[in-house]
């Protein structure tokens, strides 16, 4: 849900009226009045990306493909969260010939989808929409990330984690969060030396990550340094105030 700035209670009643009579089904007659129905809720609400994406189903079903591409890319702008605007723009993508971003597109709605069903408490199908996002795009980092989490932090699963998140860091070393949260996997396995490690790589990549402090805090607490445990939990403090 978003907060809505500015936008007055009239306005809004006349663009709840174009977005829902808008539907992506088009017929032969009266296209020309859809499409200004679309542009209207546009100019009405520009921070709702529906109309963006009613408009993108539109186009695709008159062959727009560009114009669909562009109205697939403001509404994700809007809300890029929304894992089937990211189907949908896959869509026009093949169509114009961007293989490559097709498969990208494709990848995201079902790394986004899974992270639906993670929120639902299906993790199973969770994990069926990570590995998919993963296959498709074997270089999602975000896919991996999550399918990650599920597995050592709703499942009980380090040992599996923690290859999830060696195959992340092959994709990007230099993602302060991939490092992170291995650093919390290893930690849970009692390997609190590469641990650290991990959670030092965290802070090197990035100086000013809270939580990899507070985790490498904890780490050097099992190490039994705890003057420097509380020199992290308390910069971690500092920077989790700010």
């Amino acid at each position: 849900s978003r907060f809505d700035w500015g936008f007055g209670f009239e306005e809004k009643l006349h663009a709840k009226t174009y977005i829902k009579n808008n539907g992506p089904k088009i017929k032969s007659e009266g296209k020309k009045k859809l499409f200004e129905n679309d542009n209207k809720a546009k100019e009405i609400k520009s921070n709702n990306a529906i109309p963006y994406y009613n408009s993108g189903l539109r186009k695709i079903n008159i062959k727009d493909y560009v114009g669909a591409e562009q109205d697939f890319t403001l509404a994700i702008a809007i809300d890029p969260s929304n894992a089937d605007i990211y189907n949908k723009r896959s869509i026009a993508k093949e169509e114009l010939g961007d293989t490559e971003g097709a498969i990208s597109d494709c990848s995201v709605y079902y790394w986004l989808s899974g992270r639906r069903k993670e929120a639902s408490g299906d993790l199973e199908k969770a994990i069926y929409f990570y590995n998919k996002s993963i296959e498709i795009h074997p270089g999602n980092k975000y896919a991996y990330n999550s399918l990650g989490y599920v597995k050592s932090n709703l499942l009980g699963d380090p040992k599996s984690a923690l290859e999830v998140y060696n195959q992340a860091i092959l994709i990007d070393p230099q993602d302060e969060l991939l490092y992170n949260n291995r650093g919390g996997v290893k930690q849970v396995l009692k390997e609190y030396q590469g641990a650290l490690e991990d959670c030092s790589k965290a802070l090197e990549i990035n100086p000013r990550f809270a939580t990899a402090y507070y985790n490498r805090g904890n780490v050097r607490e099992h190490l039994g340094d705890l003057k420097g445990a509380y020199e992290d939990w308390k910069k971690g403090a500092e920077l989790g105030d700010k």
